[in-house]
């Protein structure tokens, strides 16, 4: 299949794209069960947000204090950067595709060992930094999906189970509402409310099996 990444046509093994929003979502091609282009549309999507992570903790590391702490988070956004460059040169297939997720399993969960140290931090008032610790606790739990996922992959395993999908992505969405409340003004009373409702509808949504 055909997909389109930041601009360029690469060729990737059952993989497809699902366009209309504001870039392209990559999911394996409707029905498919080849953990190899499970592998590659999962390392699309979450190496992109891992990236994206950095660039969120960068920037609520504010210099000088905790120059250190973002420079190790620099180091880690080019190595996901390149980890992304070179999962949409291809080259995955099921004889070497544990080899092949390997490196993104390990990039990620050392990312998520420093998620996690940052948020005790946080928590002990010992990490300044304008993240809270909800917030790195929200990232960590989507690393952890991504690499326990990959290594399922790795293993020829694709099924999933609709109560664990269900309840990962209602957290993560309520999690997303409650941060656009505490992101907006004050006054913005209409708008806040909105935001947590919607939390809490999200919520509501756990436990599907």
């Amino acid at each position: 299949v055909l997909a389109t990444i930041l601009g360029q046509d690469v060729t990737l093994p059952g993989v497809t794209t699902v366009s209309g929003a504001k870039k392209p979502v990559f999911v394996p091609a409707p029905g498919s069960t080849d953990p190899v282009a499970h592998s590659l549309a999962e390392s699309l999507f979450w190496l992109d947000q891992e990236f994206e992570h950095t660039k969120f903790f960068i920037m609520h590391m504010p210099s000088p204090d905790l120059d250190t702490q973002r420079a190790q988070v620099m180091q880690f956004q080019n190595d996901f950067n390149a980890r992304l460059s070179a999962v949409r040169s291809g080259g995955a297939d099921r004889a070497n595709l544990a080899t092949f997720n390997q490196p993104t399993i390990e990039l990620v969960r050392r990312f998520l060992d420093v998620k996690r140290q940052m948020e005790k931090e946080q928590e002990a008032g010992r990490l300044k930094s304008l993240a809270w610790p909800t917030f790195f606790e929200h990232v960590a739990l989507e690393g952890e999906r991504f690499a326990n996922r990959l290594e399922k992959f790795s293993q020829g395993r694709v099924e999933m189970d609709r109560g664990e999908v269900v309840n990962f992505w209602s957290r993560i969405m309520a999690d997303h509402a409650d941060f656009i409340a505490h992101l907006l003004d004050p006054e913005e009373r209409a708008l806040v409310q909105k935001a947590m409702q919607t939390a809490g509808t999200w919520r509501g949504m756990k436990g599907g099996s």
